[in-house]
């Protein structure tokens, strides 16, 4: 696994200097020096906040077995936050990630992915608050946003709706529902029902 880690690593700094190398060095100096030898600073509110999320992502581990501490937590977050900006996966591939990673330092399988599942589900509660008090003060800030209102709030809804079933679906046997849907229809691979007493423990 560790051999794989740093293949990943290697793959991902050749495509961060592909992309730099797109845009051009010198349009990247010259607007670092437009802003100034300050700019490291720029990247302080994302790192507290990746802070804030590990430390919230710690809060859910309550397991003393191979419990990890937050400066792990910490690169763990920031790194499932690359794999699902710069992969395909539809914004929870990272999430896989954590859970492996997290798995293979010593944290109970269910554990590692019950914690990245509700911390998910909390992320996107979190978004439809931020959203909900945007919408609120967007009549005052922005006048003219009053026609895409109406579009606006129902896409908060639906996303807000969305968050708190799968959030609640948690508790009702996820993983055994889908196992037996797919058996109901006839669609179950014999290699994920051989797993079905693994999926059950996730569930519980």
């Amino acid at each position: 696994m560790r051999k794989v880690t740093w293949l990943l690593a290697a793959l991902g700094l050749l495509l961060v200097g592909w992309m730099l190398h797109e845009v051009g060095w010198g349009v990247i100096w010259e607007h670092l020096v437009q802003v100034g030898w300050g700019w490291p600073l720029l990247l302080m509110p994302y790192a507290l906040l990746n802070g804030l999320e590990a430390w919230a992502w710690g809060l859910l581990l309550v397991s003393p077995q191979g419990r990890p501490g937050r400066g792990r937590l910490f690169w763990l977050t920031l790194s499932g936050e690359a794999v699902n900006t710069f992969t395909p996966t539809a914004g929870v591939g990272g999430e896989a990630y954590r859970a492996a990673r997290l798995a293979a330092g010593g944290t109970p399988w269910e554990e590692a992915t019950a914690s990245v599942v509700i911390h998910k589900g909390m992320k996107v509660l979190s978004m439809v608050l931020y959203i909900c008090v945007g919408l609120a003060l967007a009549p005052f800030l922005l006048p003219g946003a009053g026609p895409l209102m109406g579009m606006l709030t129902l896409g908060a809804a639906l996303l807000g709706g969305g968050g708190l079933a799968f959030v609640l679906l948690q508790g009702r046997e996820p993983c055994g529902r889908s196992l037996r849907l797919l058996e109901k229809i006839r669609l179950c691979p014999p290699s994920l029902k051989a797993k079905e007493s693994h999926l059950a423990q996730l569930d519980a």
